[in-house]
């Protein structure tokens, strides 16, 4: 039985174990299978805050400006979430 370091608070703890005692933290790397990535949350995040930036334009100045940048953002936003 080896001690390693955990990666979450760095207390050694066995290789053995698949959660640190101290933290809780896994010791054991998270397969592929298991992770997950959001499709499109990249764009998705753009879209989003073009949205919000649009809003914001539309409130304090120009009502037109706003809406073309909101409606571009939630072009943005939409196309994000098909990827």
């Amino acid at each position: 039985m080896a001690l390693i370091a955990c990666s979450g608070c760095r207390k050694e703890v066995s290789d053995q174990a698949a959660v640190c005692p101290n933290c809780g933290a896994p010791l054991t790397p998270i397969p592929d299978s298991v992770r997950s990535e959001r499709a499109g949350g990249t764009w998705g995040g753009i879209g989003f805050a073009l949205i919000a930036l649009g809003i914001v334009i539309g409130l304090v100045s120009n009502r037109m400006l706003g809406s073309v940048v909101a409606l571009a953002g939630a072009g943005v936003f939409l196309i994000g979430r098909k990827k």
